[in-house]
């Protein structure tokens, strides 16, 4: 799934609020009832964008939330569970200098990976966790407003093996400056790793 939203406000004094989601139980694999050597269905990819703008003084809050679609499990007979689906979110926000009162920007993004479905049965294994991506998240207060910037990435868990099934493996969760800003007044950048 992949979703985008845009918004920009003209002058001074107005108001930009995107909440942008993408994901999350809409595109889970699907499971498996019966069966031998089956294999549970792969969770969707998932891709979110958004992007808030002011051209003059106005308050601007982004948040961009995107979840992987879970890997299907195998709940009776056996076979391996299905891989959890990616995430990948960019997030930006901006405003410029202007009348009044310095407006702030806020930026939120949160990507979570799919987990990986339930496996059943020896040589079988559960699914893999899907990979998390914030490839970027960035907020600038032309305006000289406090700018906060956040961003949270975490791996899907890998699925569990059952019946002498061998466990899937968590995904990576790697984070390295990824958060930005500016402002002539207050800065506060966050980010948070979080392996499956």
């Amino acid at each position: 799934s992949s979703s985008t939203a845009v918004a920009t406000s003209n002058g001074d004094g107005n108001t930009v609020d995107i909440n942008n989601f993408s994901g999350f139980a809409s595109n889970n694999g699907g499971s498996v009832n019966s069966g031998s050597g089956s294999q549970g269905g792969a969770g969707g990819n998932s891709t979110g964008s958004a992007t808030g703008t002011a051209t003059g003084n106005s308050f601007v809050s982004v948040s961009d939330d995107v979840d992987g679609g879970a890997g299907g499990s195998v709940n009776s007979g056996t076979g391996s569970g299905g891989d959890g689906g990616t995430a990948n979110s960019t997030a930006a926000g901006s405003n410029a200098a202007g009348a009044g009162f310095s407006q702030s920007v806020n930026v939120i993004s949160n990507v979570t990976g799919g987990n990986g479905g339930n496996g059943r049965g020896g040589g079988e294994t559960g699914g893999n966790g899907g990979a998390a991506t914030v490839t970027s998240a960035t907020g600038t207060a032309g305006s000289g407003g406090t700018t906060s910037v956040t961003a949270t990435q975490v791996g899907g868990a890998g699925g569990s093996g059952f019946v002498d099934a061998d466990g899937g493996q968590g995904a990576n969760s790697t984070l390295n400056n990824v958060v930005t800003g500016g402002t002539t007044g207050n800065l506060n950048l966050t980010q948070n790793a979080n392996g499956g």
